[in-house]
């Protein structure tokens, strides 16, 4: 590994849950220590707003009323983050996350003791009074915005125009949204949306006018509302230690460093450093695509115009060959609705290997959508092909479970599971030809 990973110091991190109010027709505090399991999973290719399921230990007559009042229960909650440089040393706290929830039941109300009369208070065992009780955890506003039905018309309207217009139609807080730049700033005469949820109208914008070379991610983290281009995000935040490389590091399996499992945020090479010790999972189909999906590309446009556009693939030697007439196996004919359509068929199909890391103890307050991922891999270890790619992070999943049986000064432990894709085949051209 290159001398400036070497003096990176990695911290391993833990999260905690705090200021904890269940409201249904009144605010039922809950103490610390009471939440058992915590998952939460982030799919930013396939969903629009995390999936998340929590266990907890509640009363009967808590339980009782979110059953009665389920229309409204919220829970509201905190995650701290500390950040140890050993096990015991506490170097820095940090508010992870702060959120309001509907409440959605994961079971049945016969699932659990919800009864307060007299007789069931006398056959009830005293210890059966806290239980198990399970839940999901949905942002309501949120699924309003992307649901939320509209069909409208803008004149002499730039796309990004467009775009911004059509999240405060639907009551978008401003601040929020994080936006890749269209690929062109041009005005359109007439932008005509037909009825459709948030994500239907700017795919539609998208494929009949031309935003982006790809199908962008549309996805709500409980932080931002982001509209980015998958292949090349092109996002500065202007967060202070938010930035937008993150390196994994792998060291070889005889290296005392393969044992240092967490994460570090260096403001020296404004990188996120995660360093992992289980080798990861690697999924490629990519010398399969072009026989799969296609391998050529023709395009005919409102004027008649005809483009072929054929794939090249990566040589054993570095060099690339383009498919001739026997090797074209699968073709795609298309209609061309706007410059970029070409591009967005290519790149949402010819995508590269697919990755999954499992690491323990990092932070996960750095993980977004946007952000450019490498790995940095011990010398035996080259054969696996990951180092010197560029990769993306297409989801992650965090699961949250406190050790032991005690509510008191419990203690929580984590794993993350990264999800992390390659935008583009490794070496593919395209050549085009008329």
């Amino acid at each position: 590994m290159p001398d400036t990973e070497n003096s990176i110091v990695i911290y391993s991190y833990k999260y905690n849950f705090k200021n904890m109010v269940l409201t249904t027709d009144q605010d039922f505090s809950i103490r610390d220590g009471s939440v058992i399991t915590f998952h939460m999973t982030h799919d930013y290719l396939k969903r629009k707003l995390p999936w998340i399921k929590m266990s907890i230990e509640l009363d009967i007559p808590t339980i009782a009323s979110i059953y009665k009042f389920q229309d409204k229960a919220k829970l509201k909650f905190d995650i701290y983050e500390y950040q140890y440089s050993n096990e015991e040393t506490i170097v820095n706290t940090a508010l992870y996350l702060q959120h309001t929830f509907s409440v959605v039941p994961a079971k049945d109300k016969n699932n659990y003791i919800t009864s307060e009369d007299s007789t069931t208070e006398d056959v009830v065992d005293v210890m059966k009074n806290l239980q198990l009780f399970e839940m999901y955890l949905i942002d309501m506003d949120a699924v309003n915005w992307f649901n939320k039905q509209i069909c409208t018309m803008f004149q002499d309207c730039s796309k990004p125009a467009a775009i911004m217009a059509l999240m405060q139609m639907r009551g978008v807080p401003s601040g929020i949204s994080v936006v890749t730049p269209p690929q062109d700033n041009n005005k359109i005469d007439y932008i005509i949306i037909p009825l459709g949820d948030l994500i239907g109208n700017i795919q539609l914008i998208n494929k009949r006018y031309g935003i982006y070379d790809c199908d962008p991610i549309i996805y709500y983290d409980l932080d931002y509302l982001y509209c980015i281009n998958r292949v090349e995000p092109n996002i500065t935040m202007p967060l202070a230690t938010d930035y937008g490389s993150i390196v994994i590091m792998l060291a070889n399996p005889t290296s005392p460093a393969r044992e240092i499992v967490g994460s570090c945020t260096d403001t020296t090479s404004k990188t996120h450093y995660i360093n992992v010790k289980k080798s990861p999972q690697i999924y490629d189909y990519t010398n399969k695509i072009t026989s799969t999906k296609f391998s050529t590309l023709t395009t005919v446009d409102a004027n008649g115009n005809v483009k072929k556009s054929t794939v090249a693939t990566q040589n054993t030697d570095g060099s690339t060959s383009l498919t001739d007439g026997s090797e074209e196996t699968a073709l795609n004919y298309i209609y061309a609705e706007n410059e970029m359509t070409a591009n967005q068929m290519i790149n949402d199909n010819m995508e590269g290997p697919n990755i999954v890391v499992i690491v323990s103890n990092m932070a996960v307050s750095f993980l977004r959508p946007y952000k450019n991922i490498t790995f940095s891999v011990g010398s035996q270890l080259l054969s696996l092909g990951i180092h010197d790619k560029e990769y993306r992070l297409y989801g992650w999943s965090l699961s949250i479970t406190r050790e032991g049986s005690s509510s008191i000064d419990a203690n929580y432990i984590h794993e993350v599971q990264l999800s992390i894709g390659e935008p583009t085949i490794t070496g593919m051209t395209v050549q085009n030809t008329q």
